[in-house]
């Protein structure tokens, strides 16, 4: 299922074919029933429940399971709170708790 509106995007399902990619968008991907792999670009993988990945990295996700995953345009107020709280990350796993 996709959604859209002015300011974001969502995406909740399977994807089967998986390949590098980036966009613009700041992306907040999680699975609620098994792990995902985050596939960075010229860096190792990692493993975990769910990421946030910032806008214009190449990265691929790969999930056996559905996923929700929001796209949300980094100039919008959300956009731009997410990126001031969590604009630094390095390993860009969040916590679920």
């Amino acid at each position: 299922m996709f959604y859209f509106e002015k300011n974001f995007g969502l995406f909740m399902g399977k994807l089967s074919d998986n390949k590098f990619y980036k966009h613009y968008a700041i992306q907040i991907s999680i699975s609620l029933h098994s792990e995902m792999i985050l596939s960075l670009a010229n860096e190792k993988e990692v493993i975990g429940n769910a990421f946030l990945i910032p806008p214009k990295r190449q990265h691929k996700l790969i999930i056996k399971s559905n996923q929700i995953t929001m796209l949300i345009n980094p100039l919008s107020f959300t956009g731009n709170r997410l990126y001031l709280q969590f604009g630094n990350l390095k390993d860009y796993i969040l916590e679920l708790e």
